[in-house]
């Protein structure tokens, strides 16, 4: 991409060890255009009790993702490397440490800016229907998180 800047924003599950099993991801362009993935469980993932237990319920009552089920309309994991390639000369704009720690683990030679280092800032309790094609929580949909955030960083010198 040529780009000089992405917003993003992801949904997925924090695992004990540090890792991070990335389920949905949003990136949006200077030029407004989105793109939103939806990834599969990875082949080889293995949650502890307690890992499955927080998965299980970030499936029934926020983002929707199974953590044992892999839904058919989901790109398999080994895919999002590669898509992270394409943006790994752009500056990303990310909220929230998990997501700065999995852009700077995944893209180590990328500025990776996590924008409440800029400014005061949160999400809301409720965030716009994103017209996503995955039932769950707007609040815990990248499509939406990454919209809210762009347009929270319009007039924002990037």
């Amino acid at each position: 991409m040529n780009f000089e800047f992405v917003i993003t924003a992801t949904e997925g599950f924090s695992t004990q060890n540090g890792g991070f099993i990335l389920r949905e991801l949003t990136l949006i362009f200077p030029n407004e255009q989105e793109q939103h993935f939806q990834f599969k469980n990875p082949e080889t993932m293995y949650l502890n009790p307690d890992e499955m237990k927080i998965a299980k319920f970030s499936q029934r009552h926020l983002n929707g993702f199974s953590p044992t089920d892999n839904e058919s309309c989901c790109l398999p994991t080994a895919v999002y490397p590669k898509i992270l390639e394409e943006i790994q000369h752009c500056r990303i704009y990310c909220a929230g440490e998990i997501e700065r720690c999995f852009f700077a683990r995944n893209l180590p030679d990328t500025e990776v800016i996590d924008v409440y280092s800029l400014f005061d800032f949160k999400y809301p309790a409720q965030l716009d229907n994103p017209g996503c094609f995955k039932l769950h929580r707007y609040r815990y949909c990248s499509l939406a998180k990454a919209r809210y955030l762009a347009r929270r960083l319009e007039g924002y010198k990037l």
